[in-house]
């Protein structure tokens, strides 16, 4: 129940706080209004010789080991086998090609527009 403010004589008055934040309330809910939720996007952690790119999609957690390439390969991305790719991502194996491909391209577009990746069934390499 909101409280009722009073004057100095007893009669009520506006409480200005209440309609301030009923306001913003309001505006915000516009100003978002529609908008998706968010959807599935990529971590990183480690340094630039070798890490971990995580793939996040609510409450889906799936760390991919990364490290730097030689010769023409500037990256490469480990990738579970399908036969262990549910073991060792707890996603079904139905979800892999779409997941690898989000991790492919989004690296790509993150880290080195410029790179060509090539998906081979336990790796991801950028050129």
């Amino acid at each position: 129940m909101a409280k009722v403010y009073r004057d100095g004589f007893g009669q009520p008055i506006p409480n200005e706080d209440e309609m301030i934040r009923a306001t913003v309330a309001q505006n915000l809910a516009k100003a978002f209004e529609g908008l998706a939720p968010a959807g599935p996007r990529v971590e990183y952690t480690g340094n630039a010789r070798a890490g971990s790119v995580r793939y996040v999609d609510g409450e889906l957690r799936i760390d991919f080991w990364y490290e730097m390439g030689g010769g023409s390969c500037k990256l490469f991305i480990n990738l579970p086998p399908p036969d262990q790719w549910e073991q060792q991502t707890n996603a079904p194996l139905s979800r892999r090609d779409e997941i690898v491909h989000f991790v492919a391209t989004t690296v790509r577009r993150e880290q080195g527009p410029s790179w060509r990746y090539e998906i081979s069934s336990t790796e991801i390499a950028y050129y």
